[in-house]
């Protein structure tokens, strides 16, 4: 995928008047969704708690061939303030094939808290692709759910509380797994890819959601909380470096990372209850509160 530019924006209407909105659906049903009518496009995006849509359009030779979004809106979960924060990326099928743009869309939400320094932030996600999985993994410090790391009582109880304010608890097959609103366009090469894959959370993935195609997705609940933010930042800086003899990450599924699974769950709780928190969603998710 050869980008030429990107152009950034801040939405804050969901009308058919705003330019940049109608241009969000454009490339929006044209990645993600062929077909989609705007009504149902608006509802998608559409909320009274809605704060911002922060949108990065991508062009290359002067068309536009992508984008990267994140919404973020204010409601309340458990009578508890919660801003959840949405994300939604794509790329027209003859761009796809380049890495995705993980830094820019993580940096998102890294403005997002910095300007909330002190609040408790949960991002989560309905993936559907189980490439799309691996990468979270691959670069979060902390998720769940994930191989070899302990899910307690405390985030099953998240986990539902979040499907019943997305009005997706019904639609549970098997915990964390959700048949999701519309059919995500997988592409023939990822599905080969994800089926041929030998890599360890993809096969993870598979083995609690195989029937992936059939418009299933993972719940995945990602706690932003300054530990993890370093962890992921390693992560990423690590990949963006490439591998350095000083760098000794930890083996996944080993002592270390099982030790660390019930700090992770005690992190995942440890903020005052005045704070917020987030919920990130991406590309394949329920419409907030109306």
């Amino acid at each position: 995928m050869q980008t030429t530019s990107m152009r950034n924006c801040i939405i804050t209407t969901c009308e058919s008047d705003c330019k940049d909105f109608m241009e969000l659906y454009a490339i929006f049903t044209a990645t993600l969704y062929p077909g989609m009518s705007f009504r149902k496009f608006r509802a998608f995006y559409y909320s009274k708690s809605l704060d911002y849509i922060d949108v990065t359009f991508m062009y290359s030779a002067g068309r536009q061939i992508g984008f990267y979004a994140a919404a973020f809106y204010r409601t309340t979960i458990s009578d508890r303030p919660v801003v959840i924060g949405r994300a939604a990326t794509g790329v027209l099928p003859g761009e796809r094939g380049g890495k995705l743009p993980v830094w820019s869309l993580y940096a998102k939400y890294m403005r997002y808290k910095l300007r909330h320094p002190l609040a408790g932030i949960l991002l989560t996600a309905y993936v559907a692709n189980p490439l799309v999985y691996a990468m979270i993994c691959k670069y979060t410090g902390i998720v769940y759910p994930r191989l070899s790391v302990d899910v307690n009582g405390e985030i099953i109880g998240l986990k539902d509380s979040i499907l019943q304010h997305g009005n997706l608890k019904e639609r549970e097959l098997s915990p964390f797994v959700v048949k999701i609103h519309f059919k995500v366009q997988l592409g023939e090469d990822i599905i080969r890819r994800s089926l041929e894959s030998n890599n360890v959370f993809v096969r993870y993935y598979l083995s609690i959601n195989p029937h992936f195609q059939e418009q299933n997705g993972v719940l995945t609940i990602v706690p932003v909380t300054w530990e993890n933010v370093l962890r992921s930042c390693a992560r990423l800086t690590k990949a963006w470096c490439g591998k350095n003899k000083w760098w000794r990450s930890r083996p996944a599924g080993k002592a270390g990372e099982k030790a660390g699974s019930a700090e992770q769950q005690e992190n995942l709780y440890n903020f005052p209850k005045q704070n917020h928190r987030a919920y990130y969603d991406e590309a394949v998710l329920s419409n907030p509160e109306q």
